[in-house]
């Protein structure tokens, strides 16, 4: 028995550290999941105006689809109140500029890094300039669905 009474008394000098690493790991799971819990999701890139600045310019955020393309969904409303709606991206020299647009009816011009512009563009425009590229949609008042909702896909697609 008298060893067995040194091996309790050996345990209970190992024990407590023992012990109280074990809770302080508990504490630490504890608090990282509490801290984890607690934060926000990273915010989407949303490709829009915040709702303070009707007007601004929007820099068009794009997602690498491979293969030396990206694309960029975007989605917006032409109103009496904002007839125009106007992104900005950046571009290689001999990039395509691909686009699609569908809803409301609108004229569509697009700037070079120059200053130049250029309306009425086909579904594919050659980007003969590398910078940043404005594209800006403004209502067709002259047709009958002037105002209302839109959906614009732009693809950059690089040089083969």
């Amino acid at each position: 028995m008298a060893s067995d009474a040194r091996a309790d008394h050996a345990w209970s000098r190992v024990r407590p550290p023992t012990a109280a690493l074990a809770g302080l790991l508990a504490a630490g799971a504890c608090s990282l999941l509490l801290a984890c819990a607690g934060t926000k999701p990273a915010p989407e890139a949303q490709n829009r105006c915040p709702p303070d600045r009707p007007g601004c310019q929007v820099v068009v955020v794009f997602t690498d689809v491979g293969l030396g393309e990206r694309v960029a969904r975007l989605q917006g409303q032409l109103s009496a109140e904002q007839p125009t709606a106007s992104y900005s991206f950046d571009a290689a020299a001999g990039e395509t500029l691909r686009l699609k647009l569908e809803g409301t009816a609108a004229h569509v011009v697009l700037t070079q890094p120059d200053g130049q512009s250029s309306a009425g563009l086909p579904g594919e425009t050659l980007l003969g300039a590398k910078g940043r590229y404005a594209l800006r949609l403004a209502a067709n008042t002259a047709a009958e669905d002037a105002y209302g909702p839109f959906q614009l896909e732009l693809r950059l697609i690089g040089k083969p």
